[in-house]
């Protein structure tokens, strides 16, 4: 693997993060958990550090590449960031086939961020039609 190549991808990455961080900085992130996120990768890879899976964290970095493009095309909303995060962060769960996790995030999302009760059902119910709609989409 070249490192340099994957060092120079993720700084561009990263300098999209940062150029499409949300305006008003909420409750939970002073710094949004994609900022750290590559920033980690970027001072694993320095530091030398052997990447176990490489290639998890190159597709977990086009996924972040993609969603944040959405933002500064246009497509999203920056200022609706928990909500969209949330859904994206979900749909990566189901792609990998994932449901439980994705019920579980869900749901911890709901009670921890939102301060909102969520019952397993309530969660189970959400993430079933999000996953209609994704297989609709022929995103599953």
């Amino acid at each position: 693997m070249n490192t340099d190549l994957v060092k120079g991808r993720l700084e561009m990455l990263l300098k999209l993060v940062e150029e499409t961080q949300p305006d008003i900085i909420d409750n939970n992130y002073l710094f949004q958990p994609h900022h750290w996120q590559v920033q980690n990768w970027i001072e694993q890879l320095e530091e030398g550090d052997d990447l176990h899976k490489a290639s998890e964290m190159m597709k977990d970095a086009n996924a972040m590449w993609s969603f944040r493009n959405r933002f500064k095309n246009g497509e999203l909303d920056v200022n609706e960031w928990p909500k969209v995060e949330v859904e994206e962060q979900i749909k990566e769960f189901l792609i990998k086939g994932n449901k439980i996790n994705a019920i579980k995030y869900y749901r911890k999302h709901k009670m921890e961020d939102m301060k909102e009760d969520c019952s397993l059902r309530k969660a189970k119910d959400y993430i079933d039609s999000l996953q209609e709609q994704y297989q609709r989409q022929g995103i599953l």
